[in-house]
């Protein structure tokens, strides 16, 4: 009686094991996925290319959310955060700042995407910053 007991605990154990694991693997959701929670943003990107001449694409795209603005800054950057350049933009729904400019070369360049959002009384509701990869030229 004691092994039986003991085989159905063991099948219902597995059987509430294997369903909570194909549930979260339906929804996307692993140990290692975090996902950032934004107030007004629902999506920020920040990126950088540089081709063969030196010719760097900087680029920082924001989606706010319905009853937010935001101000946007995206700051091309050297090494240990000399600023190249920035370029700045504001408003609400998507927010594309896609600048290019040369850059000098035996350096590591990345992009800094920096968003301030406000609601729609005007309060300043979320800041934001996101960083690209490093790219060495």
């Amino acid at each position: 009686m004691k092994k039986i007991s003991v085989t159905i605990s063991l099948l219902l154990f597995t059987t509430l094991l294997m369903t909570t694991a194909n549930a979260l693997a339906v929804d996307g959701v692993t140990d290692d996925t975090i996902q950032p929670r934004y107030t007004g943003v629902s999506r920020l990107d920040a990126s950088l290319t540089i081709d063969a001449s030196g010719y760097a694409s900087a680029s920082g795209h924001v989606y706010v959310l319905p009853g937010y603005t935001a101000d946007v800054s995206v700051s091309l950057c050297r090494d240990s955060g000399a600023n190249v350049a920035t370029w700045y933009d504001s408003g609400s729904g998507k927010i594309d700042i896609e600048k290019s400019r040369y850059v000098t070369a035996n350096h590591d360049y990345y992009v800094v995407v920096s968003v301030d959002v406000y609601d729609s009384n005007g309060r300043l509701a979320d800041s934001i910053e996101k960083e690209s990869v490093v790219v060495s030229y």
